[in-house]
């Protein structure tokens, strides 16, 4: 995501009764396949059984635990840490916004 993206996602936003206190994008390449090595000494099976295939797979398995770790550290940092958010997290407290553009998931 660049910087032009974050600045068109927040010119979007609607003026609410509140402030904007964060801004968070959070995006994945899961679901996508690779059509070339991306680097020259890249040859493990897994990579080259792709390239072969052309079949979309999803995350890895360390791609999922990256994820959950990430949202280990948000709830630790927004909720447990700081009163930024309730551990409910109600929908006011919350927007959340998805584009599928240029085969990119934006939430």
């Amino acid at each position: 995501m660049t910087l032009l993206t974050v600045s068109l996602l927040l010119g979007m936003l609607q003026r609410t009764g509140g402030d904007l206190r964060l801004v968070l994008g959070i995006w994945t390449a899961g679901e996508t396949y690779r059509t070339r090595v991306l680097f020259r000494n890249q040859t493990d099976d897994y990579t080259i059984s792709m390239l072969k295939r052309h079949t979309m797979d999803r995350l890895t398995n360390d791609e999922v635990k990256e994820m959950y770790e990430l949202g280990l550290w948000l709830r630790e940092r927004y909720i447990t840490n700081s009163p930024f958010v309730s551990a409910s997290i109600q929908r006011d407290e919350v927007l959340t916004m998805h584009s599928c553009r240029g085969r990119s998931n934006v939430y």
